[in-house]
């Protein structure tokens, strides 16, 4: 009789070892599942910031070829008029999405671009994306 007792106990102790492994490994999996989810999303967002940065450095460019004395330096946001780039505001948005260009003197003829998106991931994240591009008169000569 002590035996079937002492088999029973043991039953008791593998099914309970059983389901602890059936739920830890539930639950890692489920965790691994979320974090792919959040890696996702981050990337998909962070993909669509440096593209935004690298439209206000290309923004900028085009406001350079048409008068290299637009870039003026100061923070900037930008905005089509007539199919053009201009200079709009301090900042503009586009979504959830806020591109700032800051313009800085290096010398007479050469401006720093400074591109900055940011945007809010979650309650307690911002992330931004930053782009430097150096521009020239290179018109100045003609």
């Amino acid at each position: 009789m002590k035996s079937m007792n002492s088999q029973s106990g043991q039953s008791l102790i593998e099914a309970v070892i059983a389901i602890s492994i059936f739920v830890i490994g539930t639950v890692t999996i489920g965790f691994l599942v979320i974090d792919a989810n959040v890696s996702t999303r981050q990337g998909s967002e962070r993909t669509q910031a440096i593209l935004l940065s690298k439209e206000g450095l290309e923004a900028a460019r085009s406001i350079r070829d048409n008068d290299f004395t637009n870039l003026t330096t100061g923070m900037h946001g930008i905005a089509l008029s007539s199919n053009r780039w201009i200079f709009s505001g301090t900042s503009d948005i586009q979504d959830q999405f806020m591109r700032q260009l800051t313009i800085s003197d290096v010398e007479s003829d050469i401006k720093k671009i400074k591109s900055v998106v940011s945007w809010q991931f979650s309650e307690s994240r911002e992330s931004s994306v930053t782009l430097v591009q150096y521009f020239t008169d290179w018109q100045k000569d003609k």
